[in-house]
């Protein structure tokens, strides 16, 4: 089998092409990392002497902003906080 440079090049086109949705642009990465900053700002703020509820929404909202960033590690942490603050919601009913 012979092998012509438009099968190698056809070959390397369809490579590419199938891992371009594994490639991240790094300035998106750092723009979900300040969101998920902001995120946890926003629940220092909105949550000193706030309700359990309120505490629960904000600690949910940093979870998610840490998940959209791939911060597995601290979406763990804001998820364990968001579960424990939407918990004492429900017994504080």
């Amino acid at each position: 089998m012979i092998v012509t440079s438009q099968k190698i090049v056809l070959v390397l086109v369809t490579l590419g092409l199938a891992s371009c949705d594994k490639m991240v642009d790094p300035r998106s990465n750092d723009t979900n990392r300040r969101a998920a900053a902001a995120a946890v700002t926003q629940y220092e703020i909105n949550t000193e002497g706030a309700s359990a509820a309120d505490r629960c929404l904000q600690a949910g909202l940093a979870a998610a902003a840490y998940l959209q960033a791939q911060d597995e590690s601290n979406y763990a942490k804001w998820r364990a906080l968001e579960e424990a603050s939407c918990a004492e919601t429900k017994t504080a009913r």
